[in-house]
């Protein structure tokens, strides 16, 4: 049980940094192409309040893909647990 513990927190925190560096490379270019003007909008804006948004929108958006990385790897840790298992038992 403890082996499985380590395992599965190893792939957690695996899957932690791989969503962090996903989310890093990513949400630049999903929040240029998110604030960027239509074409009808003006190029006026309030630069505080953008700011403010764009860093919560960076935070939120590195959160949920390190989420989505925590959950996928766990589910692999569980995976190749199970394929782990399978090898070690004898075959009857």
């Amino acid at each position: 049980m403890r082996a499985l513990s380590k395992r599965l927190l190893g792939f957690a925190v695996g899957g932690i940094l791989f969503g962090w560096v996903v989310s890093s490379l990513l949400m630049p270019t999903i929040l240029i192409w998110y604030v960027t003007p239509g074409t009808q909008a003006t190029t006026m804006c309030n630069c505080v309040e953008l700011a403010s948004e764009t860093v919560r929108r960076i935070v939120r958006g590195q959160l949920f893909t390190m989420g989505i990385g925590l959950v996928l790897g766990i589910v692999l840790g569980f995976v190749f647990d199970r394929r782990a298992r399978r090898r070690a038992l004898p075959n009857a």
